[in-house]
């Protein structure tokens, strides 16, 4: 069995170390709930609403969530 490698969420850098701790937070729970609606992987409405800010910020580029995946390969 493959051991899971470490979540690249943590080396990213938004200028904001909170939005990198969600980015990881993020990928954890879709990494355990992949393809299913945000409503159904966030387990609280709370949860549900930071996931959707963290989408929404300027910050939270494509750029800036899809790096850390080009440096590991």
């Amino acid at each position: 069995m493959k051991l899971l490698e470490a979540n690249p969420y943590h080396n990213c850098d938004f200028g904001d170390k909170r939005l990198t701790n969600r980015a990881v937070l993020i990928a954890e729970a879709l990494k355990v709930k992949y393809g299913k609606p945000l409503s159904k992987i966030f387990p609280s409405a709370s949860d549900l609403k930071r996931g959707y800010e963290f989408f929404s910020n300027p910050k939270t580029t494509f750029e800036k969530l899809t790096q850390p995946s080009f440096k590991q390969g």
